[in-house]
């Protein structure tokens, strides 16, 4: 195992199963230890990227503050329900005693899971990848190649995703893609509770490229379960250069590990690169389809490193497929 550096000066990602690893006498067990406040979100995120902030002296489940060493603003974590429970069924359990949440609770257990994957999968990303975002007073979200799934009550879920990294900024999520449903396809049976309470996303049914869009105004990426290898033109020549133009973080999905492995393959083979480790997301979808049989919706999570491929460089060791 990698050795475990200083977390502030120099971060590292471990991937989960390295935690086992980790010397228990340094290591705060979460749920042993319910109490154990920055220490969990240190523990099941141990490379979470604290810089350019620095910890201050916390204790026992007090509100911890993690300040940015430039001045900026503070940034309270109250221990996020996704470090506290990392199964569904306890985050679905502690949701019955979350008074804001608990209403989520009053539909069945797939249409639960089916209406927070989505903010799940990206808040797990921020703490994970990008915690500096949670110093935002506003996220402005860009989901790319958005479908019927991640559009689900016109996208009023995304707003859940402060909640859920345990903080307070505003959401504005803005949903684009050809294959987004109509309206009426889009509703869940907690739709009239969902609709009282939070705005709906901006929805767009076009392709990113031909929609009209300031992508500079955007503070992340997110390219739910892209299919590098099917739609490599359509994402390396469309949409991807003109996302890692604006310098923003970029995250992506997979289905599996070995999905992700292909799609790095093709990143590489393009230019781009990712960045750290991936991270396998315990809040997915498990579908049974018809053609292609169990798949795992947001399992493996990733960064897109923004950076735009060298000039002279040429594809090697992938074909170009028409879509």
């Amino acid at each position: 195992m990698r050795a475990r550096q200083g977390l502030v000066n120099n971060p590292q990602i471990l991937a989960q199963d390295e935690l086992s690893e980790i010397n228990p006498s340094t290591v705060h067990d979460r749920h042993a230890n319910p109490d154990g406040g920055l220490d969990k979100i240190l523990t099941h995120y141990p490379g979470i990227l604290i810089p350019p902030l620095c910890r201050v002296g916390y204790s026992g489940n007090q509100e911890k503050e993690l300040l940015e060493t430039g001045g900026g603003t503070a940034v309270k974590i109250s221990d996020p329900i996704i470090v506290q429970h990392d199964e569904w069924k306890y985050l679905l359990a502690a949701l019955k005693d979350n008074p804001k949440l608990s209403y989520i609770c009053t539909a069945g257990n797939h249409v639960q899971k089916l209406v927070l994957a989505a903010p799940l999968a990206i808040a797990t990303f921020i703490l994970r990848y990008v915690p500096r975002l949670c110093n935002h007073g506003k996220i402005n979200i860009l989901v790319i190649g958005a479908e019927w799934f991640d559009a689900l009550d016109n996208g009023r879920w995304y707003q859940l995703i402060s909640d859920l990294c345990g903080s307070s900024f505003k959401v504005e999520a803005t949903l684009v893609g050809p294959d987004v449903f109509m309206e009426n396809d889009r509703q869940t049976r907690l739709s009239s509770m969902v609709n009282s309470r939070y705005p709906e996303a901006v929805i767009i049914k076009a392709r990113v490229e031909d929609a009209t869009i300031d992508l500079s105004a955007f503070d992340l990426f997110v390219f739910f379960q892209p299919g590098m290898e099917c739609h490599q033109r359509e994402w390396m020549e469309g949409a991807l250069p003109r996302i890692v133009k604006t310098g923003k973080p970029i995250m992506a999905t997979s289905f599996n590990r070995d999905e992700y492995a292909m799609d790095v393959k093709y990143l590489e083979a393009h230019g781009y690169a990712v960045e750290g480790e991936p991270l396998e997301n315990p809040f997915f979808i498990q579908h049974h389809g018809v053609v292609n049989g169990v798949s795992q919706w947001g399992r493996v999570l990733y960064k897109i490193a923004p950076v735009l491929p060298p000039s002279d460089h040429t594809v090697a060791g992938c074909t170009i497929r028409q879509k």
